[in-house]
């Protein structure tokens, strides 16, 4: 879990690990009061973007969006805020600005979010993926689960085969149909006489 707090509220058991992200110490907090575990100096807004931001009273949205860019090239320092709160369960982002909407620690909390939300999909995916292929090539029934409803005999198989005509009867099965027409002397037989062979 990803939290946001202005370092001159009370710190509280809740917190977690709490990191300050601004370049400069807060005025008036004592380190003993801030019970800070890392001040990360090097994550926070370059000296001209933070000037330009609160003296030359530049607007929110061109400040978020340069800040957002600067972001991308402070990847280091990022992933250690993300490993610090896979440690600890729950990572504070501590600043110094009066405003709680408009500052560098929510747009950091965002990245951050974003990060780890992208993390937990590639590795839910993965895990689907190894899970698919384990089964291959026989998936979804792997060789030593086929169901028995999808094991045929070998008589069940000749069954469909000749249901569905494709195979044809054996030759001692044809019927000759009733009227189909036949010799002339298919009924007769030659009467031979005594002495006579058939071949005569």
């Amino acid at each position: 879990m990803i939290r946001v707090k202005r370092v001159y509220e009370t710190p509280k058991k809740e917190d977690g690990y709490r990191v300050l992200v601004d370049r400069l110490w807060p005025r008036g907090m004592k380190k003993e009061a801030a019970k800070l575990g890392l001040w990360m100096k090097d994550v926070a807004p370059n000296d001209a973007l933070r000037k330009s931001f609160h003296h030359d009273a530049m607007m929110w949205p061109i400040f978020e969006k340069k800040y957002r860019a600067e972001l991308k090239n402070k990847k280091d320092s990022l992933a250690e805020l993300k490993k610090l709160e896979m440690e600890h369960g729950t990572l504070t982002l501590l600043f110094g600005a009066r405003d709680p909407e408009h500052n560098q620690a929510m747009i950091i909390a965002e990245a951050l979010r974003k990060y780890l939300a992208a993390v937990r999909a590639r590795s839910s995916a993965s895990r689907r993926s190894a899970s698919i292929g384990n089964h291959s090539p026989n998936w979804p029934f792997p060789p030593q689960h086929t169901p028995p409803s999808l094991i045929l005999s070998y008589n069940d198989c000749r069954a469909s085969r000749r249901f569905y005509g494709h195979t044809s009867p054996s030759p001692k099965s044809r019927a000759i149909p009733q009227d189909a027409p036949r010799p002339a002397n298919a009924g007769a037989r030659k009467r031979l006489g005594r002495g006579q062979c058939a071949h005569s």
